[in-house]
């Protein structure tokens, strides 16, 4: 028999704009990847976390890493 982890959901949070999520993050000395993730998310309101993670646009992380294996 296999275990299935189940999804994890996040949090809701107040809705958000993309500005708002922007200042949070530089206010408490974000890294340059996150700053970097958040600018390129769209201009709307999020209600949750898993919103905002669902709106970031990803790229595998690494030289010639399929998936981004290297972190």
């Amino acid at each position: 028999m296999t275990y299935v982890q189940p999804k994890r959901s996040r949090a809701p949070i107040s809705p958000k704009t993309k500005e708002e999520l922007l200042h949070y993050a530089q206010t408490r000395s974000a890294d340059v990847k996150t700053l970097d993730a958040l600018h390129e998310l769209p201009d709307q309101q999020f209600h949750s976390m898993d919103e905002v993670v669902e709106a970031v646009p990803h790229e595998p992380e690494g030289v010639d890493q399929p998936g981004g294996t290297a972190r």
